[in-house]
């Protein structure tokens, strides 16, 4: 195949050949429009496969693009292609592998994990002589798009050249041709610069003002599983926009395969009724303590008989029966108030309760007749760190007597029959506000002997009591580390364990196994034995 080098106006027209080297055939990239030739969600309509891949499934497609949008694009004579490959909907750690035939590779092309947005990754893939291509999932299930912008095909290159030395020489032995005549006028030159700039005019008088702008999109498109609750209206705006979210999710059937959120904008969420019920695996959270607000003057705000989780808000109700009522939760950055001096503040039944950072207040006013608990839980586990009690009888009562309550007791916290485990640290529980003389901060019961462990760690007790009871229990363990106590007293017949505690204004513990208090202040205590 001949090459023109070049020609030169005003000399005869030459064509210089050299069959120096050829490269041969070799793949080049056409590159066409984007299009999609693989979409397996469920939800939309491209190709012919509408699942997701199961783990170590391997998967063939085609590039003849039936019912997608690359149909007709990609010629038989194809050998691969260059695509955007994009996984979503992972269920656990994968990874993908892309190839023609035979063997899988030990390659990786692409690694989705749960949650992750979708991200997608170049991928240039040969195909077989019949146009299929085979994909490789590793682990759970995955869906996969593929947006194909090229494909290859085999074409012979002639690389034959000559040098620019070459060239000159033989345009230089070319004679000269006969003189030429003379060309008319140039055209015209470049307009001169620009001159300086004249002073401003006056303003001009304001024109009409426009026509207000279409309304821009709601973001709904932009999660899949979260609920944005919007907070610009009225504190009952909001309260209906949170009511209306917490429906929609509801019908969604949330559950712990199928897990929901509900985000609240920061601003205030009022309601004259308790709202419905908070489905199982459903989290809600705001934009922090004081900063997202639900109140309620004389109605609950979060119920649930599922497991479910709050964090980041603050919670004030009035109700005569309880600000939170759940049965398994996690509350984490809370602050949880009750101000009728009849009604709970949190009451967890039958469930678990694990409580971080929070604040639970209790401001039912005057000491007399106050009935409140901050915490009631029932057949259940507690587990309590950094978080503060306070308020008048700031009182926590947990009991496993299947479901039963003992009103006898004005504890803070009220161990009876039962296996409940106490886990608290770094928490204060404050009952210097109240002048009543109930039996303590933390009681355990006579014929309590299924309590396993209470541990305080960190843990500041002021007000009337300590750890009190006739019996700590003879199955029972308890140990405080780093805590301290004023006007208040250990006193207990099990096994107990005070390690670099202060102890002020108090009566310290009788039959311990190791009191080792490292200051004592106006105390008294029967036994000082260490091993």
């Amino acid at each position: 195949m001949g090459v023109v080098a070049g020609s030169v106006t005003g000399l005869a027209t030459h064509r210089f050949v050299s069959a120096d080297q050829s490269s041969g055939s070799r793949p080049v990239l056409i590159p066409v429009g984007p299009c999609r030739l693989v979409d397996t969600r469920a939800s939309e309509n491209v190709g012919a496969r509408h699942t997701a891949l199961a783990a170590n499934e391997i998967a063939v497609f085609n590039v003849s693009g039936v019912d997608t949008t690359c149909a007709g694009l990609i010629p038989t004579d194809a050998t691969a292609i260059s695509a955007n490959v994009t996984a979503t909907n992972a269920t656990t750690e994968s990874f993908l592998t892309f190839w023609d035939s035979g063997p899988k590779p030990f390659v990786s092309s692409l690694n989705p994990s749960p949650g992750q947005p979708p991200t997608p990754n170049a991928v240039t893939m040969l195909i077989t002589a019949g146009g299929d291509f085979r994909v490789f999932n590793n682990a759970g299930n995955v869906d996969i798009l593929i947006d194909v912008n090229g494909y290859y095909v085999n074409h012979d290159h002639d690389d034959r050249y000559f040098s620019k030395a070459e060239v000159d020489a033989k345009i230089a032995a070319v004679p000269a041709g006969p003189k030429g005549d003379t060309g008319g006028p140039g055209p015209t030159g470049a307009a001169g610069a620009p001159g300086a700039p004249g002073a401003p005019g006056a303003p001009g008088a304001p024109g009409t003002p426009g026509a207000p702008g279409a309304a821009g999109a709601d973001g709904s498109d932009l999660f899949v599983r979260t609920v944005v609750v919007n907070s610009g209206g009225t504190a009952a705006q909001n309260g209906a926009a949170y009511l209306a979210a917490l429906s929609a999710v509801t019908s969604a059937a949330p559950s712990t395969t199928n897990p929901w959120a509900i985000q609240l904008e920061p601003g205030e969420y009022s309601f004259t009724s308790s709202p419905p019920a908070v489905p199982t695996a459903v989290r809600l959270r705001g934009a922090g303590i004081d900063v997202t607000r639900l109140s309620c003057p004389s109605c609950g705000l979060i119920s649930s008989t599922g497991s479910i989780s709050v964090t980041d808000m603050t919670l004030v109700s009035g109700t005569t029966a309880e600000t939170l009522d759940v049965a398994t939760a996690r509350i984490e950055r809370v602050t949880i108030e009750n101000t009728n001096k009849s009604g709970d503040a949190v009451v967890v039944a039958n469930g678990d309760l694990t409580m971080i950072d929070s604040i639970v207040r209790t401001r039912g006013g005057a000491e007399s007749g106050v009935s409140q608990y901050a915490l009631l839980i029932s057949n259940g586990d507690i587990e309590i760190h950094g978080t503060v009690a306070e308020g008048f009888r700031p009182r926590m009562r947990l009991t496993n007597v299947n479901g039963s309550i003992d009103d006898s007791a004005l504890s803070s916290i009220y161990l009876a029959t039962g296996t409940n485990d106490l886990y608290i640290r770094n928490t204060k529980i404050d009952t210097s506000p109240s002048a009543f003389s109930g039996s303590g901060l933390i009681t355990i019961a006579t014929s309590n002997t299924g309590i396993k462990e209470v541990h305080l760690t960190g843990v500041e007790m002021v007000g009337y009591g300590g750890i009190t009871g006739t019996s700590v229990g003879t199955n029972t363990t308890l140990v405080a580390e780093n805590s301290s106590l004023t006007n208040g007293r250990f006193i207990g017949t099990g096994t107990v364990e005070l390690r670099f505690v202060s102890v002020d204004n108090s009566v310290a513990v009788t039959n311990e196994t190791c009191f080792a208090v490292v200051r004592l202040d106006n105390s008294s205590f029967s036994q000082t034995t260490c091993p």
